[in-house]
């Protein structure tokens, strides 16, 4: 092999190599530089339930709604950790209730920190909200509006400010 032959593919390996890094930096870039020009489709359960109970936290006995929340294999679960996060609230002091799906066996599960939809296909739903004080307060809130709901993983004392987060079917 020539002095020029050998000149010739040490540029060109090069040049590959320059090529691979600027394909991986973009890779990687791309996405940052591009989030803010994407959409949110306003479907995630926490972001929706952490909103409203920042409203609604200083509003006693006032039930709100969101739009339709996907809980879908890749996020299927609402965990009260999440939901509080940058709100004056603590996980303490949120219950949850299958509202509308209390009888819907082995569909959703509820433990000490999270609401789980268990099952392989996405869910639509809404999540209504409300605050009171004191959880006898909120019980007697809930079933005002879904008369079979049942507060469970529910902490809350009687002096709290107490907010639950119930399932409802999007009609």
């Amino acid at each position: 092999m020539n002095k020029q032959s050998r000149q010739q593919s040490t540029e060109l390996f090069r040049l590959i190599i320059v090529v691979i890094a600027i394909a991986v930096a973009i890779t990687i870039i791309l996405p940052y530089l591009l989030l803010p020009f994407i959409e949110h489709d306003g479907s995630d359960p926490t972001d929706n339930a952490r909103m409203l109970l920042s409203d609604l936290y200083n509003k006693p006995n006032v039930w709100k709604e969101t739009r339709g929340v996907t809980f879908s294999p890749a996020a299927p679960f609402l965990s009260k950790e999440a939901v509080v996060l940058h709100t004056p609230i603590t996980k303490e002091q949120i219950c949850f209730s299958l509202g509308d799906f209390a009888g819907s066996e082995g569909e959703w599960e509820i433990t000490k920190t999270k609401l789980e939809h268990k099952i392989v296909p996405s869910r639509l739903v809404r999540l209504g909200i409300i605050c009171d004080k004191g959880k006898k307060a909120l019980e007697a809130d809930v079933k005002e509006v879904v008369s079979d709901a049942v507060l469970e993983s529910c902490s809350c004392s009687e002096e709290q400010t107490c907010c639950a987060i119930v399932l409802r079917r999007v009609r």
